[in-house]
C-alpha cells in the first residue's frame, strides 16, 4: 500500500469514527427527551424505527443499572432496542404502547 492510500485509508477510518460518535451523542440527547407515559410513536419520531424488539427483562430501569424502578410485574411487555456504538438504548412499553422504563447501554 502507498503512503497516498494509507493517508487515504486512515481518514476515510477517523471520519467514520467521527460520524459514529456525534450520530450517538445526538441520539443520545434525544433519549434524554422520553419521558414515562410517551407513546411509543413518539419514541420512534424522536429515534426512528428500532433496529430491533424484544420481549421485556425482568426488571424495569429508567437510565440505566443505577436507576431501577422495580421488577417487571407483566407491566412491560415489548422493548425496542436501538443499536449504537457504543452501547446503545433499550424502550420499555406495556400494552396500550406507553413508555415504562428506558436503559442506556454502555460499552466497556
Amino acid at each position: 500500500m502507498t503512503a497516498t492510500s494509507f493517508s487515504v485509508v486512515m481518514l476515510a477510518a477517523v471520519l467514520l469514527a467521527i460520524t459514529a460518535i456525534a450520530q450517538h451523542n445526538g441520539r443520545n440527547g434525544v433519549f434524554e427527551r422520553i419521558f414515562l407515559g410517551d407513546y411509543a410513536i413518539d419514541v420512534v419520531s424522536l429515534l426512528g424505527e428500532p433496529d430491533s424488539t424484544r420481549n421485556c427483562g425482568p426488571t424495569l430501569y429508567w437510565g440505566g443499572d443505577h436507576k431501577p424502578l422495580g421488577a417487571n410485574n407483566g407491566q412491560c411487555v415489548v422493548e425496542y432496542f436501538y443499536a449504537s456504538s457504543p452501547g446503545g438504548w433499550s424502550v420499555g412499553f406495556d400494552s396500550t404502547e406507553k413508555v415504562v422504563s428506558k436503559y442506556a447501554y454502555v460499552s466497556p
